[in-house]
């Protein structure tokens, strides 16, 4: 078995980060090495419900990926459980839309059935 780097978060890359120009350049090795990307805590990457900042960048990974992208709701939301985080937990649903909206709903479904599936196989 060969080990694959998966990068949770969206690898971290923030509306601003996005903004910034470069994130499929610095991203695309560790892509054209196999590697994996998991779509999930949208809430860590300093953007707002309903997270359409990060439609594009969710968009044009889940590409530079080649269906390697795997979807996490980031439960228990441990982010949330530190001093001084305001706000309610997100819901299930919240988080699951900004999926549905950047792919569309067949590369949605594809990344929560078939990529597991493939990963674990």
């Amino acid at each position: 078995h060969r080990l694959l780097p998966v990068l949770d978060h969206l690898a971290g890359v923030t509306p601003a980060i996005w903004a910034a120009g470069g994130v499929l350049q610095g991203l695309a090795p560790l892509a054209d090495l196999g590697g994996w990307l998991k779509l999930s805590g949208w809430y860590r990457l300093q953007a707002q419900p309903p997270y359409a900042a990060l439609l594009p960048a969710i968009g044009a990974l889940h590409g530079l990926f080649e269906g390697r992208c795997l979807w996490g709701s980031d439960w228990p939301h441990t982010l949330f459980m530190e001093p001084g985080m305001p706000g309610p937990v997100p819901s299930y649903a919240s988080l699951l839309l900004p999926l549905r909206q950047a792919l569309g709903p067949s590369a949605a479904q594809a990344v929560l059935d078939e990529a597991p599936a493939r990963l674990l196989g």
